[in-house]
């Protein structure tokens, strides 16, 4: 059983972790969005932040970052008008092999080939 403290306490957390996650949201398509710009925005140091948020939901900012910016791209590789360049700089990856990687490790499947398997 929770002590009222202890309630108030992962209520505060829970709080602080829905803020952070918020502010992922709205900036992930930015290159330079980090952990420490979220950990400032949120008033933590990022090492709590990061430990606070993966205790909450598992993940960390890093890898939630990672995870919508790759959300974004296979949902932007459906339309065959939009050019793999032109998503990998959307969604904030500078370097393409890079982004290829990640869209890989994420979805087993190149850029390319998901987008060939949609069609």
């Amino acid at each position: 059983m929770l002590l009222p403290g202890e309630m108030s306490g992962n209520l505060k957390k829970k709080k602080l972790v829905e803020q952070a996650i918020r502010y992922v949201k709205d900036r992930f398509m930015s290159r330079d969005l980090a952990l420490s710009d979220v950990a400032t925005a949120v008033g933590l140091s990022e090492k709590y932040m990061n430990l606070l948020v993966k205790d909450v939901t598992g993940t960390t900012i890093n890898h939630l970052i990672i995870r919508l910016r790759m959300e974004e791209a296979a949902r932007l590789l459906l339309d065959p008008g939009n050019r793999i360049y032109e998503i990998c700089d959307r969604i904030g990856y500078a370097d393409q092999d890079h982004f290829r990687e990640s869209f890989k490790k994420q979805y087993g499947l190149t850029p390319t080939e998901y987008r060939n398997q949609a069609w």
